[in-house]
């Protein structure tokens, strides 16, 4: 549980004991039942071990509403972090059929049953427009793919960001970016990943494993599932980090 007591009393010390006015009480609280939430898993197939957490490997893209048209599309690879937006155009891709999408969020879980198929590719479409409910909040969306016959499951996992400022150089797994306002990082269990900050902070988590000498540079290691760390400056910006730590990667045939 995130202790907010610390989190004043760090503040305190860069010069500012209301550090968190942003990140309040109840938003932190929210990130501890967002991963109790994730933590529970429907039973699809039994070529499914849910003994282990799989790795997040569904390629999706994102476009935004202009307010006239969809543009700036990304795309992540199963995990990733939108800009804000009115409203999402999110295409999924599979190798496999396509049986059943959910979508999860903070306030919301639904099914599509025959999602719609993207011309000449094999993009499944739907339009993800957050309520008030799921706005300015940490309210990510967690997206399944499943298949009835061989069992070629996907899932991907998107944060939107709100109104976070702080820069941060993110390396993870390998890959080394640059993110304002809120990052996400998916690795193996226990391997060690790094954040930078070009300014010192204070950080406080759902129980991430992490290692700093000088409150700029933070090295964590991956645990099972799904971990947030909030850091923030005595300028009350804020960086949100979530993390994913997998034990094994999904095996598809063709």
């Amino acid at each position: 549980m995130i202790n907010m007591d610390k989190i004043n009393k760090e503040c305190s010390e860069l010069g500012d004991n209301t550090f968190f006015s942003f990140v309040s009480a109840s938003i932190l609280r929210m990130a501890t039942i967002f991963i109790v939430a994730l933590s529970s898993c429907v039973s699809i197939t039994p070529t499914l071990d849910l003994n282990y957490k799989y790795q997040r490997d569904l390629k999706i893209k994102i476009e935004y509403w202009s307010g006239k048209d969809w543009h700036r599309g990304e795309t992540f690879d199963g995990f990733g972090v939108a800009q804000k937006s009115e409203k999402y155009k999110i295409t999924v891709y599979t190798k496999g059929k396509v049986d059943l999408l959910t979508g999860k969020t903070c306030h919301r879980e639904w099914k599509d049953e025959n999602p719609k198929k993207e011309w000449f590719n094999s993009g499944r479409t739907f339009i993800y427009e957050p309520t008030d409910i799921e706005k300015n909040k940490l309210c990510p969306l967690d997206i399944g793919i499943y298949e009835k016959s061989q069992g070629r499951h996907g899932w991907a996992f998107i944060d939107f960001i709100n109104d976070e400022k702080l820069p941060a150089e993110v390396s993870c797994n390998g890959e080394k970016k640059y993110k304002i306002g809120a990052s996400v990082c998916q690795s193996k269990i226990g391997l060690e990943q790094l954040i930078k900050f070009g300014t010192e902070v204070i950080y406080e988590s759902t129980g991430c494993k992490i290692v700093t000498e000088n409150n700029k540079d933070f090295k964590f290691i991956m645990e099972p599932g799904d971990c947030i760390i909030y850091f923030g400056d005595k300028e009350k910006n804020i960086h949100r980090l979530i993390l994913y730590g997998y034990d094994k990667i999904p095996i598809r045939g063709l």
